[in-house]
């Protein structure tokens, strides 16, 4: 009871910081110029927004099929590839940036066996994507000091702080022998639960991982590639409306605020992104309206390339449902 009233409370708080970034934003904005800017979008390079966001999407799901193979599951990247457009589609109605992530696990752990490989693929699948981001967000940092360009001093202790996180934690989850200890802390009759079972297997196999270093770097160098996608999305979202600007001021924007939003503070990260992308772009020249649109056209692009997930989640709901009556009848 009191973990689902926290949990509202939680998703209700991040709603309203969501609304109120967004209000606030918009205070600034001239909003009859970013109606004019979204209503006269060229097609031609929303199709290209389409066609890239897509890619991103291939490439994901081959990129996750290097961690499932790296436990000897051997899923086809046309299924994976579905995944992840369900994954994709209903993720922009949740609350957080991982909702999608669980949805994809819990519909894979329903047709193999070991449920725990496939959850820990994907705790590796974000950690690595967490690094790659960190990396690509130092390069955009040092992007600003080469363009002479100021910002708060705040967003670097902000990257750092991560960096610093991640570079501490990482390394002490990967410790058996100290996470053993921690595990015998438990009581006996929750470790005899099967959530607690299920934890702990999981456990076991993200530790595992430890031993694929060279599938791990591999992985690292495709999600620093990976990371270059929502660069291209942004910059083709800006040529959409007819904002044009140097590649090298959306690897200065985009790293950081990619960043950022990965932190969970507000309903699927709307409005801290909004609110990012104005800041950022607009000390590299951009108008406040015309950086808002961009990633106002970014949403609606990833919402109108996810839309074959739905196709597909009402095909998989249906097929359930037909075998379930099947068998009742």
């Amino acid at each position: 009871m009191y973990k689902w009233i926290i949990q509202r409370y939680s998703m209700l708080l991040k709603i309203s910081f969501s609304i109120f970034i967004i209000v606030m934003v918009l205070h600034y904005i001239d909003d009859e110029k970013v109606v004019m800017l979204l209503s006269s979008v060229d097609l031609e390079w929303f199709a290209y927004l389409i066609v890239l966001i897509t890619i991103d999407r291939l490439f994901m799901a081959y990129k996750w099929s290097m961690l499932l193979e790296a436990k000897g599951i051997k899923v086809p990247i046309v299924k994976l590839l579905k995944l992840y457009y369900v994954g994709t589609f209903v993720g922009v109605f949740l609350p957080t940036t991982v909702g999608g992530d669980m949805l994809r696990v819990y519909l894979l752990s329903n047709e193999v066996e070991r449920a725990e490989d496939v959850f820990s693929s994907v705790v590796v699948e974000r950690l690595v994507g967490f690094l790659a981001a960190l990396i690509l967000a130092f390069v955009s940092i040092a992007i600003f000091e080469y363009m002479y360009v100021s910002y708060h001093k705040s967003i670097f202790y902000l990257v750092l702080g991560f960096a610093v996180f991640f570079s501490v934690t990482v390394p002490i989850s990967l410790k058996w022998g100290l996470v053993k200890k921690i595990f015998n802390i438990v009581p006996g009759r929750f470790q005899r639960s099967k959530a607690f079972i299920k934890l702990k297997g999981i456990y076991v196999s993200y530790v595992g991982y430890s031993d694929q270093k060279s599938v791990l770097i591999k992985f690292l160098v495709f999600s620093l590639l990976e990371q270059i996608f929502p660069v291209a999305e942004y910059y083709v979202s800006a040529r959409a409306i007819g904002v044009v600007a140097p590649v090298i001021v959306f690897f200065a924007v985009v790293p950081i605020v990619m960043l950022i939003v990965r932190i969970p503070i507000s309903f699927n990260g709307i409005g801290v992104n909004e609110g990012l992308l104005v800041y950022f772009f607009s000390l590299l020249g951009l108008s406040l309206a015309g950086a808002f649109s961009i990633g106002l056209l970014g949403h609606i692009g990833v919402l109108v390339a996810s839309l074959p997930g739905l196709l597909v989640y009402v095909c998989s709901v249906k097929s359930r449902f037909l075998a379930r009556s099947g068998e009742s009848g």
